[in-house]
């Protein structure tokens, strides 16, 4: 999909850009080769508890060749007889399906 829309992009702006020949061709392979290298995803979740939205929680993905890197960034506020703030913040990347480096930091009423 990514690359259809660069292709399309590339018509665009060619007319308009006279480029023609090798230099349309090294920046269509520059293109697909930073788009096709390392990919992205965002995931973002609301938490409810009884019917209120008390927080968020987000999920990051990234990959590029063989590095996995995961992302979780939850942001919680509740009230349970005192007030609760609950910041937390989890990575993990892995290569070539081996654990490289794992970290939590959680913060409490902080």
């Amino acid at each position: 999909m990514i690359i259809a829309l660069v292709i399309w992009l590339l018509r665009k702006i060619r007319p308009a850009s006279k480029m023609h020949g090798r230099k349309s061709l090294v920046v269509i392979v520059l293109l697909v080769c930073c788009v096709a290298k390392s990919q992205e995803h965002e995931k973002l979740y609301s938490v409810m508890y009884k019917g209120d939205d008390i927080g968020t929680v987000r999920l990051k993905q990234s990959n590029s060749s063989d590095t996995f890197h995961y992302r979780i960034i939850s942001d919680i506020n509740t009230r349970f007889i005192v007030k609760i703030c609950v910041k937390s913040v989890e990575e993990s990347v892995f290569k070539n399906d081996r654990l490289i480096y794992s970290t939590v930091n959680r913060t409490v009423n902080g």
